[in-house]
């Protein structure tokens, strides 16, 4: 054989060992082609002439001797039994193949044998049919096992180990990375697919009703407490909060179901401005600065003043004068970062600034104003002091702050109310945003009610849930609790707070305890989770107003053994952690707790 022709058939080899490798398939067999082409035109000769033997032929008056010779197939040079025998004439170069009649016109002595089938021509064709093989494979998955012999048995045995492994868990992540694999192959096991699909369903089930059970029990627990008792408004808030929490947590879960996708269907935002509260327009507005907010607050605070007090003299006046006679603000910003306790130091200078006040404003105190006269005065001099105090840059670092990990805290939240789906490591929810948001917003705006003694705020926040345009409910969550003293960055602050006011309200207990990294275990989980269940069903069935009633005067009362309470504690042990955690993970000490300074409610 040529060096050309074995070049083309290293050309081929070649071409298939890199199909495997690479998987281009186009590609290779454009190059097998290119191959076969160059060895058929390059290759072997056209024709092998046999010298020694020649013929002429009957009946040709020019008797005109001719070789016996073979026409050569270039799709199978290397093989003499695929040569096409025949006479070549070496003058004119024709070859004329043998059929039954040349041959008796050349006294051949034989017949030629009939032509071969093209299949048996193209040996190359291993090449393409490889190919093919492989795109089959690929495709429809029948050339495993033997061609396919064995694939519904392989399928159906790994779909049975997937479904039982998914039993076993009772998880939607186990059902769902089931029903992946049953989805994955050509022909799709309807069967397994029918039986995940209805398991996983009875699973979303359950965690629903748990849901809806929740929300029932709260909102009922804030009506009667709102009926029972009209001035415990911040508790009635909390519960009325934690119930319409649940019911969009009820729509997240839907949705999850729907999508099967853990990201949030819920667009999560921070309202950029600082609000305050306008008694006349009888809502929350938005001041773009700190400096813009606290002048409006004094001024509303002197308006009130001049109105019901003294127009004579204006509260403004009164504390420049305490500022100039006996100690100044930029004194007493000094000394509050100072003080051991931060909170009796002003409650010192709000007694000392009352008492010059009262003998400048002699003849004009009654008894009707006195009282109002106090409250008022008390109002502007700690607003005053907050301004002094007050450090726009760490409110700057406290917005951006606040917003960067409300997602995931609000991820965490959720799907604490599912632990059953963590005990394997996969929470229900995930901070990524979905792509099928449908417009549901949660928005937050922040309310500062304090300072810290080293100008970061302190904050109170409303959040409302939009749908669209719509405004769907707005709650109040109130001022978190945390630590008397703990270390923490400016710029992490609003994290701490963020994530301790979350905390806080989803938690109905009177008493709250500290931050901790204690988690309730695996086992104490499942114990309460089997409780709930129980109950959850007993309420459902409509068997249970004893129980209902029982539970929510326990929830109002804060403190109980009940399944909802244990529960809730089971829940709250995450988010415990979640506000341990971001605590000891604020780099950049300095002192926090005692710093501060009261409210400006």
């Amino acid at each position: 054989m040529s060096v050309v022709a074995w070049i083309a058939l290293a050309i081929l080899l070649l071409a298939v060992f890199l199909f495997f490798k690479f998987r281009k398939f186009r590609g290779f067999v454009f190059l097998t082609l290119f191959a076969a082409l160059l060895g058929m035109i390059f290759g072997p000769p056209s024709y092998v002439v046999h010298e020694g033997y020649t013929t002429t032929l009957r009946n040709d008056p020019t008797n005109t001797r001719y070789h016996y010779a073979w026409a050569v197939n270039k799709l199978a040079p290397t093989e003499a039994k695929r040569a096409k025998l025949g006479i070549y004439n070496p003058e004119t170069g024709e070859f004329q193949r043998f059929n039954e009649e040349l041959a008796k016109s050349a006294n051949l002595a034989f017949i030629p044998p009939s032509q071969p089938t093209w299949l048996l021509n193209i040996w190359w064709w291993i090449f393409p049919a490889t190919y093919l093989a492989f795109y089959i494979q690929r495709r429809f998955g029948l050339l495993a096992s033997f061609g396919g012999v064995f694939y519904f048995a392989r399928r159906n045995k790994n779909c049975q180990e997937k479904l039982d492994f998914a039993r076993q868990q009772r998880t939607i992540w186990a059902y769902e990375d089931a029903l992946k694999l049953f989805q994955s192959y050509r022909f799709k096991p309807k069967r397994f697919i029918e039986q995940a699909t209805q398991e996983s369903a009875a699973i979303y089930q359950t965690y629903k009703l748990r849901v809806q059970t929740l929300q029932k029990l709260y909102r009922n627990a804030a009506e009667t407490l709102q009926n029972r008792d009209v001035t415990a408004f911040t508790k009635t808030g909390k519960l009325f909060a934690i119930a319409d929490f649940m019911g969009l947590l009820g729509e997240l879960l839907h949705d999850r179901e729907r999508t099967q996708m853990p990201n949030l269907a819920l667009e999560i935002t921070l309202d950029k401005n600082w609000h305050l509260f306008s008694p006349e327009h009888r809502k929350f507005v938005g001041y773009s600065s700190i400096t813009e907010l606290e002048n409006t607050k004094l001024n509303q605070i002197e308006e009130r003043w001049r109105r019901e007090i003294s127009s004579a003299q204006p509260i403004s006046q009164l504390t420049e004068y305490y500022a100039q006679n006996v100690k100044s603000f930029e004194q007493q910003r000094d000394n509050v970062r100072t003080t051991e306790s931060a909170q009796n130091y002003v409650s010192a200078e709000l007694a000392a600034f009352w008492q010059v006040a009262e003998s400048q404003l002699a003849g004009e105190l009654t008894e009707q104003n006195r009282v109002s006269a106090q409250r008022y005065a008390n109002d502007y001099f700690i607003n005053r002091l907050f301004k002094a105090v007050s450090d726009p840059t760490a409110f700057k670092y406290f917005h951006q702050s606040f917003e960067k990990n409300l997602s995931k805290t609000l991820a965490i939240i959720f799907s604490s109310y599912f632990p059953e789906e963590q005990w394997h490591g996969r929470a229900l929810f995930s901070e990524q945003k979905s792509e099928s948001i449908q417009q549901r917003q949660l928005l937050f705006k922040l309310i500062p009610t304090g300072r810290l003694t080293g100008g970061a705020p302190t904050v109170e926040s409303e959040v409302s849930q939009w749908v669209g345009q719509q405004t769907v409910w707005v709650r109040r969550l109130n001022q978190p609790q945390l630590p008397n003293r703990f270390k923490s960055k400016a710029d992490a602050f609003g994290d701490i707070t963020a994530t301790a006011m979350l905390r806080d309200a989803f938690n109905t207990r009177k008493q709250i305890p500290q931050p901790n990294s204690h988690k309730v275990t695996e086992l104490a989980q499942k114990h309460v989770l089997d409780e709930l269940n129980e109950t959850v069903k007993e309420l459902a069935h409509g068997v249970g107003e004893d129980l209902a009633l029982e539970l929510i005067n326990q929830i109002i009362d804060g403190n109980g053994v009940n399944a909802i309470i244990q529960f809730e504690q089971v829940v709250d042990s995450e988010l415990s952690s979640l506000v341990f955690n971001s605590l000891e993970n604020a780099a950049s000490l300095f002192e926090a707790g005692l710093g501060f300074l009261g409210g400006d409610d």
